[in-house]
């Protein structure tokens, strides 16, 4: 791993830009949603570091606060949210209360000195400095039925449909994908509005447990600490004609990429462990 080692405060938002468009600061609605929405509030905090198959993760992408929640009310809450068409979403608006996320950006042994086309200002090596937070939005999506192959490795098969987390029942692990966008502060010292620009994660599929933990049904989100394959269905009309499998090494590795105005850009490839632990107001 590279040993630059980059701190981002960031901070999430619930609501897509288009719902932003034309509101100031100060007019922000109530709702930290942005509106009303058929689903139920929950609560919800990244950890400082985890466990998993007995190996010790320091979380790449951690609450501002630790053990603070993030929870939904109205007002002056974050969207932390279970919509019934079946995905979670995290939100926190910092421009609304205050609260943001942190993201550790760091290099990999795949990628000690990403390649880049366009520096993000935020990754530039100079430190920690949380004042550039701006958005971020963390969002369940497709889901996927895991197997086993006969070499006992894991075998992701997508379902063709979102995963219902609110579906889930006590004990059961599913995986799915996960929609990662933020946006951050301008940088004064340039000529151009870096806030006006959406930064994305690659898509890769997650584990999702929901279960007992510490006596209260939870989910919880981590990336796959384990090497996988996807499998996908080729299709000719509706006749299964082929199965594409694509190979991946380990799931705490994330393609780092910026969409905005100017340019579709890849900007690396980054080590980012974490967990996310959610839970019924």
């Amino acid at each position: 791993m590279s040993g630059k080692i980059k701190i981002l405060g960031l901070v999430c938002v619930a609501v897509l830009a288009v719902l932003f468009a034309g509101v100031s600061l100060g007019t922000l609605p109530d709702d930290p949603c942005g509106g009303h929405f058929v689903g139920e509030g929950l609560r919800a905090l990244f950890s400082e570091s985890y466990n998993e198959g007995g190996v010790t993760y320091n979380s790449s992408i951690f609450n501002d606060v630790p053990g603070y929640f993030y929870k939904y009310q109205v007002p002056g809450g974050d969207c932390v949210f279970y919509f019934r068409a079946g995905q979670i979403e995290v939100g926190v608006d910092k421009s609304r209360n205050g609260r943001y996320v942190n993201i550790r950006f760091d290099g990999t042994k795949e990628n000690p000195e990403p390649l880049y086309c366009g520096k993000p200002y935020f990754i530039d090596g100079t430190g920690i400095d949380f004042n550039r937070a701006a958005t971020f939005i963390f969002r369940t999506a497709g889901g996927f039925t895991g197997s086993r192959d006969d070499n006992g490795q894991l075998v992701l098969t997508g379902t063709g449909g979102r995963l219902d987390l609110g579906a889930m029942s006590p004990g059961q692990t599913s995986f799915c994908s996960i929609w990662v966008t933020f946006s951050v502060a301008d940088d004064p010292s340039t000529a151009y509005n870096e806030s006006l620009d959406f930064y994305d994660f690659e898509q890769t599929p997650v584990k999702v447990y929901y279960g007992l933990v510490d006596g209260t049904l939870k989910w919880v989100i981590r990336p796959i600490a384990e090497p996988y394959w996807i499998y996908t269905e080729i299709k000719k009309g509706n006749k299964v004609i082929g199965v594409d499998k694509s190979y991946y090494s380990l799931g705490t590795l994330y393609r780092f990429i910026l969409s905005n105005a100017r340019s579709l850009c890849k900007h690396g490839t980054f080590y980012f462990p974490f967990e996310l632990i959610l839970e019924r107001l």
